[in-house]
């Protein structure tokens, strides 16, 4: 009798000491698998700079209408069965000299197809949607002034969200009209916008009503320091301080209850340098020591135009992933994976991965683009689109890194992912961006693609 109250002693203590590895709230069984040996992953980019043109035949000295850039896929699931299809949105960017930015040229989103049974064989379709600023006028509704800088060249990052029926088509209106679908992105100016598209997705254009773009608007004026140069400041009425210099990639997901629920990456107004992270210059990207600070943060909606921001604090956030400035997901700095520095986080694209094992609610996941010396994709989950617990993931992030001299050998970032149900378990594809935010001075690159098999 001793020895079993010694051993059920032991025994306590064991599981105690193991419960205090787990952080609070966190269910070990939602991890994603981590590392490149947990994921079947192609070893070249399925798109890459110039793609378009080489896939639709077509000779084009400047490479086309994705020469210079592909990056940031947004992919959606279309039908069932035989008819099932896989739509990706991408950013693209065309080399322009005539343009006051001919590295970066004209940016477009561009519109790729391919048979679900096929998730790396896409073939190009058209252009979403594309303008080169400034396409509104200088002056809202307001009053407001705003720079040319503003507004100008875009769209970047688009994410869209469909409105389908039960057969996974595109939902027509009782007129026979399709349902509007939305598309969330930036312009060049780090101006978060809505676009719409009444055509099924084929085509998205700004709405035209006044003052709704950019969803949350900044002011732009001379820098006091450099008169050839501009600064923003939030337009204090409307702004928060999480995100008082950059709204940026977004993402919505409509909540059971109807709301579309906005999560866009946020930066503060302030920049950090090395001795304020106790920082060394190869533990960052920014080894100048103008280091940016990036979380997420979230807005909500009933029209899926019109978004109102709410903090963290407002929301009842009670996660880890939250600090307290307003965002609901903050970067981790010292206490994210080990040697790493995490100070962006960005970029959140969420899909539902099935339902939680203890709660059975449904689980949803946000991939991100987390940053130290360089982009590494991660993962959070939550099951109730406000508090997200981080998966666990090694230093080279949920897929890991390539082989040496592919495309994705040092950096992962911008991943889309959705999951495919089967009678044995499920699956996870994903795409994302690899080396080089996938401009071609950094080539190989492009958007790779990653997939895993759970069984249930």
């Amino acid at each position: 009798m001793k020895i079993l109250i010694v051993t059920l002693t032991l025994l306590i203590s064991f599981i105690g000491s193991l419960a205090l590895l787990i952080p609070l709230n966190h269910v070990a069984t939602s991890d994603l698998p981590t590392g490149r040996a947990a994921w079947q992953c192609a070893d070249k980019p399925i798109i890459y700079p110039g793609w378009w043109d080489k896939k639709s035949g077509i000779k084009s000295e400047s490479g086309g209408k994705d020469g210079s850039r592909t990056a940031g896929p947004s992919v959606i699931k279309l039908g069932q069965g035989k008819t099932a299809r896989y739509v990706m949105y991408y950013l693209a960017d065309q080399p322009d000299p005539t343009t006051p930015t001919p590295n970066i040229g004209r940016t477009r989103i561009l519109r790729a197809e391919t048979p679900a049974d096929q998730p790396t064989n896409f073939t190009p379709k058209n252009v979403a949607m594309e303008f080169y600023g400034p396409w509104m006028p200088k002056v809202d509704g307001n009053g407001r002034s705003y720079s040319t800088e503003y507004y100008r060249a875009g769209p970047y990052y688009g994410a869209v969200l469909p409105d389908l029926d039960e057969r996974g088509e595109p939902r027509r209106n009782p007129d026979g009209g399709y349902a509007t679908w939305f598309m969330y992105y930036h312009t060049a100016g780090s101006a978060l916008s809505v676009a719409v598209s009444t055509d099924g997705g084929i085509t998205f254009t700004p709405p035209s009503e006044p003052g709704l773009n950019p969803l949350f608007p900044f002011e732009v004026f001379t820098d006091p320091k450099n008169q050839k140069a501009t600064i923003r400041q939030p337009v204090q009425s409307l702004s928060k301080v999480y995100d008082q210099s950059v709204a940026g990639s977004a993402s919505v997901v409509k909540a059971p209850d109807g709301r579309y629920i906005l999560f866009y990456t946020a930066r503060l107004w302030n920049y950090y340098t090395l001795d304020d992270l106790a920082a060394r210059p190869d533990q960052v990207g920014h080894p100048d020591g103008h280091i940016p600070d990036y979380g997420i943060a979230y807005a909500e909606s009933k029209d899926g135009l019109h978004f109102t921001r709410r903090t963290a604090m407002s929301l009842g956030v009670s996660s880890p992933a939250a600090r307290g400035v307003g965002r609901i997901i903050e970067p981790r700095f010292h206490s994210g994976p080990e040697g790493e520095l995490e100070y962006v986080v960005s970029r959140p694209m969420i899909f539902a991965d099935g339902a939680d094992k203890e709660t059975e609610k449904v689980l949803y996941r946000m991939m991100v683009s987390s940053h130290s010396s360089t982009y590494r994709v991660r993962s959070l989950h939550s099951t109730d689109l406000i508090n997200w617990i981080w998966d666990k993931s090694p230093a080279a992030g949920t897929f890991g890194f390539g082989a040496p001299g592919t495309f994705d050998d040092k950096q992962t970032s911008y991943a889309v992912c959705l999951r495919e149900n089967f009678a044995k378990g499920h699956e996870l594809r994903c795409w994302y961006t690899g080396n080089g935010y996938g401009h071609v001075v950094n080539s190989p690159t492009g958007i790779g693609y990653c997939s895993t098999k759970i069984f249930d």
